[in-house]
């Protein structure tokens, strides 16, 4: 199978950047594999998504957040912008 990297980890805490997660070529496997060897993962540098042009990275962050929610793995975000603003035009 793949092998996917975590640069920074602590015990059952990963830190991981926003680009390594949703702008490389990670899936749904990869996010299960962080899911069963973290307990919190921090994402950090989340751009501010300004258009569709993004569209497979922003599904690629959506799928993140679904297995990480589904597995109840606390999350850590460092964005751009508020979450409320995240999204916006």
């Amino acid at each position: 199978g793949r092998s996917f990297w975590v640069k920074q980890a602590a015990g059952r805490v990963g830190r991981l950047t926003f680009s390594e997660l949703c702008e490389s070529n990670s899936g749904e496997a990869d996010y299960l594999a962080l899911a069963q060897h973290f307990d919190v993962v921090v994402v950090e540098n989340i751009p501010k998504f300004r258009s569709l042009e993004a569209a497979d990275t922003l599904r690629r962050f959506v799928k993140l957040l679904d297995v990480l929610y589904d597995r109840k793995v606390r999350l850590v975000l460092s964005a751009e912008a508020s979450l409320d603003d995240l999204f916006a035009e």
